[in-house]
């Protein structure tokens, strides 16, 4: 796992006020890590601490002393402790009970449960953050950490961990070729390990991962894990590490604030030799000095001239978002691998003025005398109070899938706030006790719609309980009555319109930043208030005007509602839901698709048919023929692909593979997004149930002698098409389950928990 500490694993985070716009870098660091052993009893493929400068002695007791009494001096704002492995430390009780008396802020990266003694030294002198090691599901995790019990340990350290008053504790994922298809499982393991956060982190070519190129995502891989980042964070608390480095237009969908590598700006590691250097990398080529010989605070003061002045150049020096990126995470700039425009960039964001705040990181071509805008400043009480309330919602309704998936029924899935409507909701679903009755089910979904908690993951719940039944083909729009369909089409332009207004609201504290940052005049209300910043505020606020003036070319003239408007514009609200349909060229072509009753939109017109979630599709009184392409996504099981029809010969990777589908919708029929599903599957249940049963297994779809087989690990277009498949075999019984082609490791019970697994996605949109 890349490091991550509380604040962030690489980023600029501590308040330096106007030292650090003059001169790049913070007068005290405000994370210094450091290695306190290279040793660990895992083998880890991607391990930092296993190579051949690894082999040094761990740092002698009295030196760990002078470094902490120095650490403390100068006031470091967070003291982690890396390597390797912590834990391995025998005199690590001693070492936190010094921290304690030093009044240190200390955090742990570790992989396993401490041992009795480091337990007792913790819980006399706790972290404030742990972040643990958690790679997949169990065999994953094992063969991953090469150690048997390696999951169960680390499971059992965040729960300890999260039994300490006080302390923050993140699992942490670092994706790889061998993890990245088991995404949705890792994601739920973290959200019911008892973990707040979710870290997800990207290899860099250090350590065992520099010998080791098969273990690295692919770009079209990396594209896929940004925008599983992004659907996730609705419902729990996941964000991408800053080894990716820049996301452009993404970046505020992912993270909580603009990328700003600290690597000897504002963090340091110091190695087991003393060496201090900008990150976590065991090169001493690159360190500002050793701590044997100068203080630490020298060695700051002093060093990594070249990061803290640092100038673009070559691919950098031509490309218009250097200015916001920085040359992104020093350590992956550091082995030229620091760009991935190629996954992020998107021209049209550029359009607008939202994508150029974005993109650009406040930067543009405005004149310098262009109008200062004026953006609100939120940090009410009210406010606050509410985000938390909508936190807890959207920690519940994950809890409701995790149970689904668990078998076990949750004790904590609603608090004791009756009087919400949005929860009285939620608890209705968790306990099973909806309406049957169509109207009275749309009557209670938009009584719940009036919550305080404004949640997308509720819009997304509130869909599921009006569009399952149809999913199954249970329910037939066009066979309701007038009543039924009028109160249905009412409730679902409500559900509508909920997520045009509660999107900008989750966006407000990722997006807003970006455009608050801009407005450097502004008096944040704390300022203004008699009561005060609380804790954090100030910093933030400093940090974020330091870092604007840092980037900031000119301003731009615009309001924040029109900017979050058009950002909503470029990513609308379920877009991976979104099917794409085309003509077949048989039947009567016109075909309209309506919202609320209201025709918005016809086939003829180019010849593609994009259906959201909350549309409805109407076909001519003759009916008319469309055609579905469904894409997946191969990989190799043995790393012999180069032989397949599959491998793109230019670019040496797998290209996406389709399966193309037809249906025929009749004429005076309607339907529902969740109806024209159903009907999809219905007229190629064959083809689709079979690659289904590829897809959840593993199954290969390719083979040949002595080069190896291919497997589906991902469905890359239209996957809500294979949505009823996926529950049928999540339903099926052992004896129902044919056997494809190949062979797979999986039990037909291991294939029906990955359907559900994936059903639980589906609907996590």
């Amino acid at each position: 796992m890349g490091n991550i500490s509380r604040t962030g694993s690489h980023r600029v985070n501590v308040s330096s006020g106007e030292f650090f716009r003059q001169h790049g870098y913070t007068p005290v660091p405000g994370l210094v890590q450091w290695f306190a052993t290279l040793r660990c009893s895992m083998s880890c493929a991607h391990c930092l601490a296993a190579t051949e400068l690894s082999g040094f002695d761990d740092m002698d007791l009295e030196i760990v002393f002078r470094l902490l009494d120095q650490v403390s001096d100068m006031g470091v704002g967070e003291f982690l402790l890396t390597g390797g492995e912590p834990l391995e430390r025998r005199d690590l009780p001693e070492i936190i009970g010094y921290m304690g008396g030093k009044g240190i802020s200390w955090s742990l990266n570790t992989a396993r449960m401490p041992s009795v003694s480091q337990r007792r030294a913790m819980e006399a002198n706790p972290p404030s953050f742990v972040a643990v090691s958690l790679d997949g599901p169990e065999k994953v995790h094992d063969a991953f950490r090469g150690s048997r019990g390696a999951f169960r340990g680390a499971l059992e350290a965040i729960g300890y961990f999260s039994s300490l008053d006080g302390v923050e504790v993140c699992a942490g994922t670092t994706v790889t070729a061998l993890n990245y298809p088991y995404l949705q499982e890792t994601f739920h393991l973290a959200a019911s390990s008892g973990a707040g956060r979710w870290g997800i982190h990207m290899l860099v070519p250090e350590g065992r991962a520099s010998c080791h190129s098969d273990l690295f995502l692919s770009r079209r891989q990396l594209r896929h894990l940004i925008r599983f980042v992004a659907r996730k964070r609705k419902y729990f608390d996941v964000e991408m590490a800053d080894e990716i480095g820049y996301l452009g237009h993404l970046e505020p969908l992912v993270r909580d604030r603009p990328l700003s590598c600290g690597a000897g700006r504002s963090q340091c590691v110091v190695l087991p030799d003393g060496e201090v250097v900008p990150c976590t990398t065991l090169d001493r080529s690159c360190s500002a000095g050793n701590i044997n010989r100068r203080p630490l605070a020298e060695i700051w003061e002093e060093g990594f001239s070249e990061l803290r002045q640092w100038r673009p150049d070559g691919r950098c020096a031509g490309c218009e978002y250097s200015p916001a990126c920085r040359g992104g995470c020093w350590l992956q700039r550091k082995s030229g691998t620091e760009c991935f425009r190629e996954v992020w960039h998107l021209p049209e964001a550029l359009r607008s003025t939202a994508g150029l705040i974005v993109c650009l990181g406040a930067t543009s071509a405005v004149p310098a005398e262009a109008q200062v805008p004026t953006f609100p400043v939120p940090v009410e009480e009210e406010e606050a109070v509410e985000a938390e309330l909508t936190g807890n919602m959207e920690r519940s309704i994950t809890a409701i899938y995790v149970s689904e998936l668990s078998g076990f029924e949750s004790t904590e899935i609603v608090p004791d706030i009756p009087e919400d409507p949005g929860w009285r909701f939620v608890a209705s679903f968790a306990q099973d006790t909806l309406p049957s009755d169509i109207t009275e089910r749309c009557r209670l979904v938009q009584t719940a719609l009036d919550t305080e908690c404004r949640s997308l993951s509720l819009v997304a719940l509130l869909w599921r309980s009006l569009s399952e039944e149809m999913l199954d083909g249970e329910v037939r729009f066009d066979e309701l009555d007038s009543s039924e369909k009028s109160v249905y089409l009412e409730t679902m332009e409500r559900l509508r319109q909920s997520s045009l207004l509660w999107r900008p609201e989750f966006l407000r504290n990722n997006l807003l930043p970006y455009v608050n940052r801009i407005r450097l005049e502004s008096v944040p209300f704390f300022l203004r208030s008699k009561a005060g910043p609380r804790p954090g505020q100030m910093e933030e606020y400093t940090l974020s005007r330091d870092l604007t003036m840092e980037r900031l070319a000119g301003v731009i003239g615009d309001d924040s509602a029109s900017i979050t408007r058009e950002y909503l514009e470029i990513h609308p609200f379920a877009e991976d839901m979104e099917l794409v349909l085309g003509s077949t060229g048989s039947g009567n072509l016109y075909l309209q698709r309506s919202r609320a009753g209201t025709l918005e939109e016809s086939l003829e017109d180019e010849g593609v048919l994009r259906v959201s979630v909350f549309d409805r599709v109407s076909p001519g009184s003759e009916g008319a023929e469309l055609s579905l392409a469904i894409g997946y996504e191969l990989s190799s099981m043995d790393g012999y692909s180069d032989y397949f029809d599959a491998l793109d010969q230019e670019t040496g990777t797998l290209t996406d593979q389709e399966i193309e589908v037809r249906v025929f919708l009749e004429g005076g029929r309607e339907y529902t997004y969740a109806g024209l599903i159903n009907e999809i599957h219905a007229q190629n249940s064959i083809q689709l149930d079979k690659l289904a049963l590829e897809w959840m297994s593993g199954t290969c779809v390719m083979s040949g002698e002595g080069t190896g087989d291919l497997r589906v690990v991902r469905i890359t277009r239209n996957e809500a098409a294979m949505w009823p498949s996926v529950r049928r075999l999540a339903q099926m019984k052992d004896q129902e389950f044919i056997p494809g082609p190949g062979n797979t490791f999986l039990t037909a019970g291991d294939i029906r928990y990955r359907a559900r697994l994936k059903d639980c996605d589906l609907w996590m949109f």
